[in-house]
């Protein structure tokens, strides 16, 4: 099961009434001429499941927003180092 610490009665409780609310939230369509992008929960669930918040059936319910930005930053913070190292490598190339 994908819910956090799936021994706590006070947390599936929570959840289970969390779900219950956004199931019975009416779907609200916005007609923008705006782009959005998104993650499927479903997609996120099939690439990193410890993101996603799943149901006592393993259904993919939410994603877990907050843990999601943490490991983008960190992902963002490697990539600045990687860049880094390359320019210095093709620095060090185009020095006669």
């Amino acid at each position: 099961m994908g819910v956090a610490d799936e021994n706590n009665t006070a947390i599936l409780e929570m959840y289970t009434d969390y779900v219950t609310v956004t199931e019975s939230a009416p779907e609200v369509v916005v007609d923008k001429a705006e782009t959005h992008f998104g993650f499927r929960v479903e997609d996120m669930q099939t690439i990193l499941p410890e993101l996603v918040y799943s149901d006592n059936n393993g259904v993919a319910r939410d994603i877990k927003w907050n843990n999601i930005t943490t490991l983008l930053v960190k992902e963002n913070q490697q990539l600045h180092v990687t860049i880094a190292d390359l320019v210095a490598r093709v620095e060090a190339l185009e020095q006669p």
